[in-house]
């Protein structure tokens, strides 16, 4: 696979994908999957697909139909998670996706341990999707999931490469659904008695870090947080008049719509 396939190839129209012969619709696609053009010359002959979601699921229904085997010979095309200085070897999708996953100040001796621990185990590199989390969330994820069994984990990556290869196809196929639904953070505040709480200043810290300050409206509303950016799956906080209210994004794609009321103890946050 050409190293800049993923990233640099031009946006091609879904409708054109769906006209193209069979060899040109999977050079087309190269780079969605790490190495492995077949997965879309095998997706070829159900074509035409009337959306990039259905174009997706096809995708993914070859890779369903492989043996353990196989899926663990795929699996291991997939580079392992690096800190610092990236590897010469990286595609260009995998270069672009670990430079922004905010893994540069990670312990690198201590992601070197994990990789080694987890390949070690489980037989394949650690599979996320660095897009969807926050680099925190990454790191606990990789923890948490060291110790779960090889068969929740192999199917968990599996998981994991579609929401990979549904990101990059949104990247390089043109049509109405190419990008796939984003959530957002909605706020509304309220005093103790239930009325809209206007002028109340908000931070929202996203694992420990302000990411931006917004004030509530007349209608004690404020938001959408982060418009126009994707969330990613990790710990948030409101500070609201010193205090931190701490919640969890645990889908990216999902509206999250908080509700700060107002207290004799101060301001309590509920979803």
């Amino acid at each position: 696979m050409a190293d800049g396939s993923a990233v640099n190839a031009p946006r091609v129209a879904l409708a054109a994908l769906n006209a193209m012969p069979a060899e040109g619709f999977a050079a087309a696609l190269e780079g969605i999957f790490e190495h492995a053009r077949w997965v879309a010359a095998g997706a070829a002959p159900a074509r035409p697909f009337p959306s990039v979601a259905a174009l997706h699921a096809g995708l993914m229904t070859v890779l369903r139909g492989l043996d353990e085997a196989e899926r663990v010979r795929f699996l291991n095309l997939h580079p392992e998670l690096s800190a610092g200085a990236l590897p010469v070897g990286l595609t260009a999708a995998s270069r672009e996706e670990q430079g922004g996953a905010g893994l540069a100040e990670t312990d690198a001796e201590e992601l070197a341990r994990l990789n080694a621990a987890y390949r070690s185990r489980h037989g394949i590199p650690f599979m996320i999707c660095l897009r969807r989390h926050t680099a925190a969330d990454v790191l606990r994820g990789f923890r948490a999931r060291l110790g779960r069994s090889v068969e929740e984990e192999r199917a968990r990556a599996m998981e994991e490469v579609g929401h990979v290869s549904r990101l990059r196809l949104a990247a390089r196929v043109e049509a109405p659904d190419a990008e796939p639904p984003r959530g957002a953070i909605l706020l509304r505040a309220l005093e103790r008695a239930g009325a809209p709480f206007a002028g109340l200043r908000l931070t929202l810290q996203i694992e420990g870090t302000a990411a931006g300050e917004w004030t509530t409206d007349a209608a004690g509303r404020a938001g959408p947080l982060l418009a126009g950016e994707a969330l990613k799956i990790g710990r948030y906080a409101i500070l609201a008049d010193g205090a931190a209210l701490p919640f969890e994004v645990a889908d990216p794609a999902a509206d999250l719509a908080l509700r700060l009321q107002g207290g004799a103890g101060g301001w309590r946050l509920t979803l």
